[in-house]
């Protein structure tokens, strides 16, 4: 629902629940309904005033259509809009709460596939095995994290790639202290050779 929207509806429910208090409601009133087969907020509308085999009832309209109209006793219908706002206004909440929920979790599936153009040029089939080999929480240096996050991180600390007679590469400080691939996998190695030479364009 846009806020445009959202706006009308919030607008819609306050004003039904002043009419309420008021003792407004009669022919002509309208309010707002969730409707549950468009999954989305509805207009309902008092269209006439009857009587039916002697009870005053109202014929309630929805979406401005005249087929189909619903009756309610007029002594039930404060019950009725009462019911439609409190139903409406937790339906909204929890639309909010799942576009919130899915928009968090899109945003960490793009920030969980970013490579910083490391798995450019890579074919679906190499690019998922990158992102399972970096992403994979692993401890080092009893910090907890993706490998691709401890590698960022140890990059921009200023270590750098380097040949190792034992362990083939290294990622070291300038104080000697290196990790291998054996702590980092070769993918890890590769991505931190890929944003060094990043950093020096």
């Amino acid at each position: 629902m846009d806020r445009a929207t959202r706006t009308q509806v919030v607008a819609s429910l306050r004003r039904a629940a002043t009419a309420l208090l008021a003792g407004a409601v009669d022919v002509g009133f309208t309010w707002q309904a969730w409707d549950q087969m468009s999954k989305g907020p509805v207009e309902r509308k008092i269209e006439s005033r009857q009587a039916v085999n002697g009870k005053e009832v109202f014929l309630v309209s929805k979406d401005g259509k005249k087929f189909g109209q619903q009756i309610i006793p007029v002594s039930e219908i404060d019950g009725e809009i009462s019911f439609d706002e409190r139903n409406l206004a937790s339906k909204l909440k929890g639309q909010e709460a799942h576009k919130e929920a899915t928009e968090k979790e899109a945003l960490k599936k793009a920030q969980d596939e970013d490579l910083d153009g490391f798995d450019k040029g890579m074919s679906p089939m190499k690019r998922k095995k990158v992102l399972e080999a970096l992403n994979k929480r692993v401890s080092i240096n009893k910090k907890f994290a993706s490998r691709r996050d401890h590698v960022r991180r140890l990059v921009q600390e200023g270590r750098r790639v380097k040949d190792h007679p034992k362990f083939r590469r290294i990622l070291q400080d300038d104080d000697g202290v290196f990790l291998s691939e054996r702590d980092l996998t070769k993918t890890g190695l590769d991505y931190a050779e890929h944003l060094i030479k990043r950093g020096r364009r």
